[in-house]
């Protein structure tokens, strides 16, 4: 079973250190990057039914994150967030040791 384990460094702010993140923050991070200032929703991005969680988390590692509310329509129509990340970021994935038990 493949482990998301990357390093995070601030390229705009390189006094900033380096934050590890692993598990499903990880991989919502990794989603963050990719789509830049389009964000990420559970709309947009419904294999990851925890957003909220996975936020919570990176905000408290120290990421800057804006949550956008949105309206949407259909079936159930309602609001929904959408999470922006807010300062430029670099992922370096790693290497999870068998042995580590936080891996």
């Amino acid at each position: 079973m493949t482990k998301w384990l990357y390093e995070a460094r601030f390229p705009d702010a390189p006094q900033r250190p380096e934050i590890i993140v692993k598990g499903r923050a990880a991989w919502a991070l990794k989603l963050l990057v990719q789509r830049g200032k389009r964000g990420c929703s559970p709309v947009s991005e419904p294999t990851g039914p925890r957003w909220s969680s996975y936020i919570y988390t990176l905000r408290r590692a120290g990421f800057p994150i804006e949550t956008i509310h949105e309206s949407h329509r259909g079936d159930f129509p309602g609001r929904h967030a959408r999470y922006v990340l807010t300062e430029s970021v670099t992922l370096q994935r790693m290497e999870a040791s068998a042995n580590d038990p936080q891996a």
